[in-house]
């Protein structure tokens, strides 16, 4: 399946040094332009790491128009995923923000986020524990709720 990613979800897995997750499940993935400059910036952490996992990946939305309209809404990053996504009709975009996932639904994408990629990787065992990989996340100040948090261990059966 070919998927697109925005920043939040690859900064995750870039901070759990689990990129590679992306390639094991996902026939292709895509990184929209804007995605690519706001995670590659000077001084962004784990820029180097996401610059050599994304440099192929790297996609541009055609139409603008729809891109700057949504991005009044959400974030740019965000809007060109979801607008990358329709215009490729692709059957999942890989995002994290509420509000950007909220849109993509609407607009009839499969929504996945960080956690998602994670129980996944553990359903085919590329990863031995969700757990662990969500308390490296809350260390590095990665929001989770108490809820999510939660759910997830169900989810991939760690209760």
């Amino acid at each position: 399946m070919e998927v697109i990613i925005n920043s939040s979800p690859l900064i995750s897995l870039a901070i759990l040094d689990r990129l590679h997750l992306l390639n094991d499940l996902f026939e292709k993935v895509f990184i929209a332009k804007s995605v690519f400059n706001e995670v590659t910036g000077i001084e962004k952490p784990f820029s180097e790491r996401l610059k050599f996992f994304a440099t192929d990946l790297i996609i541009k939305a055609e139409n603008r128009i729809a891109v700057n309209i949504l991005s009044k809404e959400i974030d740019l990053g965000e809007a060109e995923t979801i607008i990358i996504a329709l215009e490729k009709k692709l059957p999942c975009i890989i995002l994290d923000d509420y509000k950007a996932r909220k849109y993509a639904q609407l607009n009839g994408l499969k929504v996945i986020g960080t956690i998602g990629v994670l129980i996944k990787a553990k359903q085919i065992g590329k990863i031995t524990n969700v757990k662990n990989e969500l308390d490296v996340l809350i260390k590095n100040k990665i929001r989770i709720s108490e809820s999510l948090y939660n759910k997830a261990l169900v989810l991939s059966n760690e209760t």
